[in-house]
């Protein structure tokens, strides 16, 4: 209801690899109740900065029952999107450096490290990579070069729907259901 905090504080351990173990057996629980059947095996649809988290957590430890990964829109990297919301907000270089010392303190890395790209080489799963050539957020260099280092990746571009637009639009949604069909059929990139 309105006025409840309802959502509770973000914490680092969100993002151990366990937290996205826990996410798949949930999911999988809840899917298979829903189903009436055993499902074993999900497929993650992530944008922006949840895109990046799934990729750290595959990266860092593979789940089999994870069949394909979409992202949408993600950045290179946690460093480029800091940055651009300090320049959006107009943030002083004091207040600037002081974000990224609390950053680095919080996470024991700066935020430039915790980058996808640098991971794509250990991430074992089929992989959409669907962005937007008008992208405000993440540009498209991000989207290729993440594509391009990819084993098990494709690249799929729309144009004109910037960062958000891909969530909603009808053609990039059945590009995603399209891929992941293509997934559970046994097809590889």
């Amino acid at each position: 209801s309105y006025g409840r905090r309802s959502v509770r504080a973000f914490d680092s351990n969100d993002l151990a690899a366990p937290a996205i173990g826990r996410m798949v057996d949930a999911l999988t629980a809840h899917l298979s109740k829903k189903a009436g059947r055993d499902v074993r095996q999900v497929d993650i649809v992530a944008h922006s900065l949840g895109a990046c988290a799934a990729v750290w957590q595959l990266a860092d430890q593979p789940h089999p029952e994870v069949r394909s990964l979409v992202t949408v829109g993600m950045p290179r990297d946690v460093g480029y999107v800091m940055e651009s919301f300090e320049l959006v907000l107009g943030l002083r270089p004091a207040v600037r450096a002081a974000l990224r010392q609390r950053f680095e303190r919080r996470f024991g890395a700066a935020p430039e490290q915790f980058a996808a790209h640098a991971l794509a080489d250990r991430l074992h799963v089929p992989t959409l990579v669907l962005h937007d050539e008008d992208d405000d957020v993440a540009p498209l260099e991000h989207a290729r070069e993440f594509a391009a280092a990819l084993g098990q990746g494709r690249l799929s571009m729309t144009s004109g729907l910037n960062h958000s637009g891909l969530l909603r639009d009808p053609e990039a949604i059945a590009r995603t259901v399209a891929f992941i069909v293509e997934q559970r059929a046994g097809v590889r990139s």
